[in-house]
């Protein structure tokens, strides 16, 4: 996978767009973004650049892409101690804030299933979301807390 995404990057670079229609891959078997992708390609490149930059008008944060990987590492390592495995379900809803994009992330690089969600949603619409596919994993912020927790009561 490394050969064909570094040919796509080499193509848009060029600017040679055209190029891309013909280009044909073969679908893996076994395919992790963030390990093949992210970290094969994007950490071992661009080790110190970059990878996200986040404001929230008043704060600049900037995290570069070695730092993104040890955050995700760290997170996936938190969460595999803690017995959460691949396939689990993951339930997300924070704001945009850093934590969210790591949570990305390791979802993706762990193989859990991810139920991102916007946090204008109300407790119904969770309890709606629980009683489909009860999470393994809660990730929200202190402001979303007591929905949660109420979805949680009335999903039973």
């Amino acid at each position: 996978m490394e050969n064909i995404f570094r040919e796509i990057q080499r193509l848009i670079a060029e600017k040679k767009f055209a190029a891309l229609q013909t280009l044909s891959m073969q679908k893996p078997v076994k395919f992790n973004w963030v390990k093949e992708v992210f970290e094969d390609i994007h950490v071992k490149d661009r080790l110190d650049e970059p990878a996200l930059i986040w404001t929230n008008g008043n704060k600049t944060q900037s995290f570069s892409f070695v730092q993104m990987q040890h955050a995700c590492n760290q997170f996936l390592n938190f969460l595999r101690k803690r017995g959460i495995g691949q396939h689990d379900v993951l339930f997300l809803q924070l704001p945009l804030l850093p934590a969210n994009w790591i949570s990305y992330l390791t979802a993706i690089k762990g193989g859990f299933r991810l139920i991102p969600s916007a946090t204008i949603l109300g407790v119904h619409d969770i309890e709606y979301r629980f009683k489909k596919l009860v999470p393994a994993v809660v990730i929200t912020d202190a402001e979303n807390a007591e929905k949660i927790d109420e979805a949680e009561k009335l999903s039973g």
